[in-house]
């Protein structure tokens, strides 16, 4: 699997979500359940393509993932504009 690194640091690519195995998968949502109460995760609907793709996203619930890609939006439009004034 490709190395990923998710705007909060997290080593996506070693994160169970990313399994192609449904077993896997099924053990992250018992984990989600009994730890943090998330009852609405399945193994169909936790896949994740990492956050800095636009496919599937495991945790809707993250917070980091939608302020990121807003910064990152704007840092990008700003080095963009500075590029055009040189």
């Amino acid at each position: 699997m490709e190395e990923m690194i998710g705007y909060c640091g997290y080593n996506c690519h070693l994160h169970a979500a990313r399994s192609k195995d449904p077993n896997t998968r099924q053990k992250l949502v018992d984990g989600w359940r009994k730890y943090f109460g998330h009852e609405n995760y399945t193994v169909e609907n936790v896949q994740c393509d990492g956050c800095l793709s636009d496919g599937r996203i495991a945790d809707k619930m993250c917070k980091t993932r939608p302020y990121a890609k807003k910064k990152v939006w704007r840092i990008v439009h700003s080095a963009m504009n500075f590029l055009a004034i040189k």
